[in-house]
C-alpha cells in the first residue's frame, strides 16, 4: 500500500496532524523559528513513519512481525 504514492501521501498528511496534535503545547512553548519548528516538525514525523517503514522493509524481505516480534522490534530500533 505504501508503494503507491497517493497512500503515502495521505499518509503523510496523518502523521503532519497528529504531530500538530500532540505537541502543539510544547511547540508554544519552544518559541522556535518557523525553519526550526519546521525542523523539529520533521523529525517528529519521521519518528512516528519509522514502523511502518520498518514494517513495509521487512515484509519485503519475507520477516514477519506476527511470527518474530523480536526480530522486527530490533529492526525498529535500528
Amino acid at each position: 500500500m505504501m508503494d503507491r504514492p497517493e497512500s503515502a501521501r495521505l499518509m503523510a498528511i496523518q502523521q503532519k496532524a497528529q504531530v500538530d496534535a500532540r505537541y502543539a503545547a510544547l511547540f508554544k512553548k519552544l518559541g522556535l523559528t518557523p525553519d526550526k519548528l519546521a525542523q523539529l516538525k520533521t523529525l517528529l514525523g519521521d519518528k512516528l513513519s519509522t514502523p511502518i517503514d520498518v514494517l513495509t522493509a521487512a515484509g519485503q524481505q519475507g520477516i514477519n512481525p506476527i511470527q518474530n516480534p523480536q526480530e522486527f522490534r530490533q529492526l525498529v530500533q535500528s
